[in-house]
């Protein structure tokens, strides 16, 4: 609505002419004498007399005759030079305002470094001599040579050492796959078998494995297994005292030795009954490795004194009795707090168990542990790996740069461990045996077929968790330590969370290759 409408502006009038109406406007036009010409006092100086600059106080060029007269009215919005305007305003009083906006705009950058004094020049006269062409330093150049000499050798050193690193690293070959559980239809049977026990095995836990429903299941394709407290089936009391609990009796029990399996509470004695159930799946008789591979994807749970493992056994006995036959823990870890001394849910260890007797358990010779500083390995799923065969071992976390354990078997374990030839027992001094010496392998006594267990255990007196450490509520010592560690409940079960996915470890797959 607007578009036809004269522009108007502040040295414009009605009809968008200059305002003429002698005001003291530097752009007002001078008044006509009668005559018509333009008044001597208001019109253009003349060439021979130099008008007075109305800005500066000195003579101003006049503008050129053939310049447009600031009323023709396709020029109302010209842009004025500097130059026009003197002439144009002499003999005009601008405001102070005006000649201070009028002289930022209408300065050039190019009028401005005109009036700048030009910096003398620092530029040599005359001819340079330049000694240094005419005869070249000999030393510049062989400093030339032998830094491209050098940066070439360290360039072909660098690809060297990063070659025979690369070959260096073990491979394990092909493989064939043995078996592949996803869990999409629950508990494989054709894989898997519950562990029945009460004894705690080898350890001492103080779980009552079982193959509760409430302690092992698959939901959404995962499997979990879940610590639960005892009591919840069996009532407070009868976990102290007057309950007789034979696995023996009711058929479940997997044990062949009756004392695995049969305990009666009793206040007096300090026995109880395990005060919490989990669960121990296992591949023994249906599924084994020697030499290959082992993939878990799992993630850990949360919970003081939750001990959750993935590990293997030997499937015979060919060598003896533990730790003669050898273990190998692929992941385990404490589900204690990452502020925990002796290392909580933030770490993870992996390694091998290995010696002719307990007491020569070398374990600690072939283990390692990784750290996650920033969530912890209950909060994510990874992919805990075995590879192995007769050259080599490796255990490693979601990838090799990530392992826990990566031994050559260069060597045998009895040499590995650097074992005494005699031992006290008891009395008597007896001489240590090898238990691997009927093997040409030096991977004895991982030179036979494995099978895998996947477990929560809960405590234990075997030092995995040590004492005096992290407000530890029993001793290993102690004749009543599955008591204490339960008198101590108030302690401990707050930390456990309440939803059973959370507090118990969450398997997603699990794939096992042979070596072909």
């Amino acid at each position: 609505m607007f578009a036809n409408s004269p522009k108007r502006g502040p040295l414009s009038g009605e009809n968008g002419d200059l305002v003429t109406n002698g005001s003291s406007d530097p752009f007002t036009t001078p008044p006509r004498s009668e005559s018509g010409q333009t008044s001597p006092s208001a019109s253009s100086p003349s060439l021979s007399t130099p008008a007075q600059d109305p800005f500066q106080g000195g003579s101003s060029t006049p503008s050129s005759p053939s310049s447009p007269s600031l009323n023709d009215p396709a020029r109302r919005h010209l842009r004025f030079s500097t130059t026009s305007l003197t002439g144009a305003l002499a003999g005009a009083t601008p405001s102070r305002t005006f000649r201070q906006n009028l002289s930022r705009r209408t300065l050039s950058s190019q009028s401005i470094a005109s009036l700048r004094k030009p910096h003398p020049s620092t530029k040599l006269r005359g001819e340079i001599h330049k000694p240094w062409l005419k005869y070249p330093d000999p030393a510049q150049r062989w400093a030339k040579i032998l830094f491209w000499a050098l940066f070439g050798l360290g360039f072909a050193a660098s690809a060297v050492i990063c070659y025979f690193g690369y070959a260096s690293v073990q491979q394990l070959g092909k493989v064939c796959l043995v078996m592949e559980d996803t869990f999409d239809n629950g508990i494989n049977s054709a894989f898997w078998s519950h562990e029945v026990r009460l004894d705690g095995f080898g350890n001492n836990e103080f779980e009552w494995t079982t193959a509760s429903s409430n302690n092992s299941f698959v939901k959404d394709g995962i499997l979990y297994i879940v610590p639960t407290l005892t009591e919840d089936v069996l009532g407070a009391g009868a976990i102290t005292n007057g309950y007789n609990l034979n696995l023996t009796t009711d058929g479940t029990c997997t044990s062949s030795n009756v004392s695995q399996c049969a305990v009666v509470s009793n206040s007096s004695t300090g026995a109880i009954i395990n005060p919490v159930q989990s669960a121990r799946l296992i591949t023994r008789d249906k599924v084994s490795v020697k030499y290959g591979k082992v993939e878990v994807t799992a993630r850990m749970p949360l919970g003081d004194w939750l001990w959750p493992a993935i590990w293997m056994l030997p499937q015979n006995s060919t060598y003896g009795a533990w730790p003669a036959g050898g273990e190998i823990d692929i992941a385990e870890s404490r589900g204690n707090a990452a502020s925990y001394p002796a290392g909580g849910i933030d770490k993870m260890q992996g390694g091998i168990h290995w010696g002719p007797l307990p007491q020569f358990d070398s374990w600690w010779r072939t283990f390692g542990i990784r750290q996650d500083r920033v969530k912890g390995y209950h909060s994510d799923f990874h992919k805990y790996t075995l590879e192995w065969d007769e050259r080599y071992m490796t255990i490693y976390i979601d990838n090799r740069v990530y392992s826990t354990l990566d031994i050559s078997f260069d060597r045998s374990f009895w040499s590995r461990g650097n074992f005494p030839t005699y031992f006290v027992n008891g009395t008597d001094t007896v001489k240590l045996a090898n238990p691997w010496v009927q093997s040409t392998s030096n991977a004895a006594p991982f030179d036979e077929p494995f099978y895998l267990i996947l477990n929560v255990a809960v405590g234990g007196t075997n030092g995995f968790f040590p004492d005096n450490v992290g407000g530890k509520p029993w001793s290993d010592s102690s004749l009543t330590a599955m008591g204490d560690f339960w008198a101590a409940k108030d302690r401990w079960y707050n930390t456990w969370p309440a939803d059973p996915t959370q507090r118990g470890m969450a398997v997603k797959s699990v794939r096992m290759w042979q070596k072909c």
